[in-house]
């Protein structure tokens, strides 16, 4: 038991670190870096991993065509509002768009304190870059290692050891990779940070990876399907009413017991109050078990605009992306794990105490209380009182510019200018007339600029502004053997023993995991506490 106790005091040291809210240093708007990174200059291929337009899907692919346009927001649904049908594992296609056309971004090496992979490596992974089949390979992952392995011979590139190198990695990180993916991420940029849309109770790398990745995993926020863009005319968290109480919208077959469990109680409460009580009006939508599901449900996401409060349970992890759709919507998210909020510290404000039920911007509510015990969610919603409310709407409202990946208009970054564009169309028919291939020129994109600024801070500003601070990337050697085993061993206790996290851990591991001795805690040192 003593030993048991090291173990989560030292988990606790961990999160309070690397969930804690360090981020009012980074709330001014008007805050001036003078810092810069560098996107290293690697083929095109391997940054777009997604099918191409034309080509026909594989009949059980996750992915649709809908997905690509406007750099990764998907196609555009509601003009007025910024609304698209966004893929929930667009993080990098958005994200390296606006990167490109940074202010913060530099052509020069030397002048850059942090360097970006312009690599999909999760995307690639996860589907067939040809016709989107579900896989787990990454043929382009050795292409990674070799380009890497060339920037290591480099004393400008390499002059920390690959510790200021962030990798923008689109899926979570519990799930599995292709083994050229994991080479390039275990062994040649094994110090390199890693932003994930979700991450492990210890903000490091999961066992899986084989105790070789040495930096931290921090979670930004899964691309949501509004965006600020060109076109809009009225932010979609301002809604004109919001007659409903509370809306749910997902599956009830979700790949985790815990969740379906809770799902289907938080379904059925909700459709029997519905029926009983005029005034706790709730909607629940039960979604096919697919990526494209929300696609499938457009007109009823457009719900969360018309509800006060919006259900976000569990799924297959501890997230989805449903959190976001709400906040971005102006709608309060009831979330049933604490850590589906504190995971996202660089991006949402943090309870000042874990049990607490009301935050600035989200409810939480135990998941054992109405799985297990019987709670009835809307009987917690209806004792929130219309000050509270407000309160809370305000939060929003003032923090949903930051937690948006905004849409690049076309022909801004350096990528459009008109000689690199000459160069590059060059290059194309070039590859194309050794091919045998007619020379089918690209319709021109009138150069606009290098730098492109959001009419708004957004999500991609706190990212860069974090990259770019030198204590993200502590402790600069990395961790050793002694505290990566103690990162570990609090990791799965943590997902043994804290209720946030209890259910989510395969059956196959948890037992594992409570047959094992347990080894002796290494401290990690003061500056790896995050």
């Amino acid at each position: 038991m003593k030993m048991i106790n090291v173990i989560i005091f030292i988990a606790a040291l961990l999160l309070n670190k690397a969930f804690s809210n360090d981020t009012s240093r980074h709330q001014d708007n008007s805050t001036v870096l003078t810092k810069y990174f560098y996107i290293y200059d690697w083929p095109e291929f391997m940054s777009d991993v997604w099918p191409p337009e034309n080509t026909t899907l594989h009949a059980e692919t996750p992915y649709r065509h809908d997905f690509r346009p406007n750099d990764g927001a998907g196609k555009c649904i509601a003009t007025d509002i910024g609304y698209f049908s966004t893929w929930q594992f667009a993080l990098y296609r958005l994200s390296i768009a606006r990167l490109r056309t940074s202010e913060y971004r530099t052509l020069d090496p030397a002048l850059a304190s942090a360097f970006i992979i312009p690599f999909d490596l999760g995307v690639h992974s996860f589907i067939d870059h040809r016709n989107g089949k579900v896989r787990v390979a990454s043929p382009h992952g050795w292409r990674a290692v070799e380009y890497l392995k060339e920037a290591t011979k480099s004393p400008i590139f390499w002059r920390r050891n690959g510790h200021d190198h962030f990798v923008l990695f689109s899926v979570t990180s519990h799930q599995i990779i292709g083994i050229g993916a994991k080479v390039f991420l275990t062994q040649t940029c094994m110090n390199c940070s890693v932003l994930t849309i979700e991450t492990t109770p210890t903000n490091t790398a999961r066992k899986y990876y084989s105790g070789k990745s040495k930096k931290w995993w921090f979670a930004v926020p899964y691309p949501s399907s509004f965006h600020l863009w060109e076109g809009i005319r009225s932010p979609s968290w301002e809604s004109p009413g919001r007659p409903l109480m509370a809306v749910f919208i997902g599956s009830l077959h979700t790949q985790t017991v815990a969740s379906n469990q809770l799902r289907r109680r938080l379904f059925a409460d909700c459709q029997r109050e519905s029926h009983l009580n005029s005034s706790r009006r709730c909607a629940a939508f039960d979604t096919e078990h697919t990526d494209a599901a929300m696609l499938q449900q457009s007109d009823n996401l457009l719900l969360y605009r018309q509800s006060v409060f919006c259900l976000a349970p569990p799924g297959d992890s501890l997230t989805r992306k449903s959190l976001f759709d709400s906040l971005l919507a102006g709608c309060i998210p009831v979330v049933f794990c604490s850590a589906t909020i504190s995971q996202y510290a660089w991006h949402l404000p943090q309870p000042k105490l874990p049990q607490d039920t009301l935050g600035e911007v989200s409810v939480y509510i135990p998941r054992q209380s109405v799985a297990e015990d019987g709670l009835n969610f809307l009987d917690v919603l209806a004792n929130i009182s219309s000050t509270t409310i407000a309160s809370m709407q305000r939060h929003i409202a003032a923090l949903a510019p930051s937690l948006q990946y905004s849409v690049v208009p076309p022909g801004y970054g350096p990528e459009y200018d008109p000689v690199n564009v000459a160069n590059k169309e060059k290059k194309r028919r070039g590859k194309l007339r050794q091919r045998g291939h007619n020379e089918v020129p690209q319709p021109p994109v009138k150069f606009r600029g290098n730098v492109w600024r959001p009419p708004q801070r957004d999500a991609v500003d706190v990212m860069v502004e974090h990259m770019l601070d030198p204590r993200t990337i502590e402790p600069l050697e990395g961790f050793t053997a002694n505290e990566w085993q103690a990162l570990q061993v609090a990791q799965q206790d943590v997902n043994l023993v804290t209720p946030s996290y209890t259910g989510y851990l395969d059956a196959a591991s948890a037992a594992k995991a409570e047959k094992r001795p347990l080894p002796a805690a290494h401290p990690p040192p003061r500056s790896a506490v995050r």
